[in-house]
């Protein structure tokens, strides 16, 4: 039996992207045709146009072009984009050391340069089928035509279906010139500066270049005041699914349903169906009557390798009461991809419990607790933060993991006569 959608209050002067649907419809958007779809499109990554050898202006064009290259193919309908969070600025050497553990994924590397007017990459796409990379050449002296020959050219190597109602929206959200996208690339280049001092960097490039909306994305979403600016860029770029994608982000208070945050990621989904961060995240503040299990399982399919996929995917499954035999062997590659992430250590216990299997549960608790104790490991922190409300609750001091597996861990031997 279904439950009406409670009524929930609507946020003052936040826009409702889809005035005409109820709660429970805008987290309906997903039919098992699309999913299907959606299910084998090919993964890409794009890695800074630069190398070792690259001159400082050229690295610098280079790096700001992968960023800009990323909102790009995003909305190339049958290809499923890394985010800028996801995508590494590792530069062209070190695709070789990136490959080992993403077999489905085409990386898209290259050397971007620039010199008497003109503007050149020159790509290499590493893709999983073959030893050799392929390249391809582009060269304008026109920088706005030279960016769409440039998107254009990597969705075509990528077998990406282009439209011209793809080509109209890769015209939104442009640069006034190279220098504003090699001044993004200085940005995230330089290593030595503090991560406030980059968000800053990148708010100043904003207010200098306000159509070139690219750049918010390097703003840390816990400044004061980072939702109006958010949607502020989303009016001068309404085709930036990433920045969608970050609205959600700064309106998710993981507190259920919560349709003024997933309105956010159905549009993300909507401009760019292989958002994989989007799908995964739907679920976290869709309407209880809706069954979101096909997001998370597109999360997982599209996001190879991310530990926070599985654990949502796991989450999602045993909502749907899947067997536990599926449940532990996705919690198991969770730990194997990333051991010092919680959360599918916990997915285990849960399930072990579940199955009055105290002994085992026991036993992955204890490994669990030495992500705690007697320090907590630092990427273990990062993993908590995530939810917005527990990283609240550690802020403030009402949550303390180590001393809550304490618990558990007492109550599991209890339960062995121990």
């Amino acid at each position: 039996m279904r439950f009406p959608s409670p009524i929930l209050t609507w946020p003052p002067h936040l826009p409702r992207l889809y005035p005409q649907l109820n709660a429970a419809q805008i987290s309906q958007f997903l039919d098992y045709a699309e999913y299907q779809r959606l299910c084998n499109v090919p993964l890409i990554t794009i890695l800074p146009f630069a190398s070792h050898n690259s001159r400082t202006e050229d690295m610098h064009l280079g790096l700001g072009l992968s960023k800009l290259m990323i909102r790009d193919l995003m909305l190339v309908r049958n290809l499923s984009t890394r985010g800028p969070e996801d995508s590494p600025e590792s530069l062209l050497e070190s695709v070789a050391l990136l490959r080992e553990e993403k077999d489905r994924t085409i990386f898209v590397s290259g050397e971007a340069f620039t010199a008497n007017g003109t503007y050149r990459v020159e790509l290499q796409f590493f893709a999983p089928a073959r030893k050799d990379p392929y390249a391809a050449v582009v060269h304008e002296s026109d920088f706005a035509t030279f960016q769409l020959r440039l998107a254009e050219t990597i969705a075509r190597t990528c077998l990406g279906e282009l439209t011209d109602a793809t080509r109209q929206m890769w015209r939104f959200g442009r640069p006034s010139s190279a220098a504003a996208v090699a001044r993004l690339g200085a940005i995230c280049a330089d290593e030595n500066r503090r991560e406030a001092s980059r968000g800053r960097l990148a708010w100043e490039l904003y207010q200098r270049e306000p159509n070139f909306v690219v750049a918010l994305n390097e703003l840390d979403d816990e400044l004061p005041n980072i939702k109006p600016v958010y949607l502020e860029g989303l009016r001068r770029d309404p085709y930036n699914a990433q920045l969608c994608f970050l609205l959600f982000l700064a309106y998710w208070e993981s507190r259920g349903p919560q349709p003024e945050a997933v309105q956010f990621c159905r549009r993300a989904i909507e401009l760019a169906p292989g958002h994989g961060k989007a799908h995964m995240c739907a679920p976290h503040a869709a309407d209880k009557s809706v069954n979101m299990l096909l997001h998370s399982d597109l999360g997982y399919r599209l996001l190879p390798g991310n530990t926070f996929a599985i654990n949502n995917y796991i989450l999602n499954l045993m909502e749907s009461n899947a067997p536990p035999e599926q449940i532990m062997v996705l919690a198991e590659e969770g730990i194997r991809t990333d051991p010092n992430d919680p959360g599918n250590y916990d997915r285990m216990i849960e399930v072990f419990i579940d199955l009055k299997d105290y002994a085992r549960a026991l036993s992955i608790a204890e490994r669990l607790q030495k992500l705690f104790e007697p320090q907590m490991n630092e990427r273990t922190l990062e993993c908590l933060m995530q939810n917005p409300k527990r990283a609240e609750k550690i802020r403030s001091g009402q949550y303390h993991a180590a001393e809550e597996l304490r618990g558990l861990i007492q109550q599991l031997r209890e339960k062995l006569g121990m």
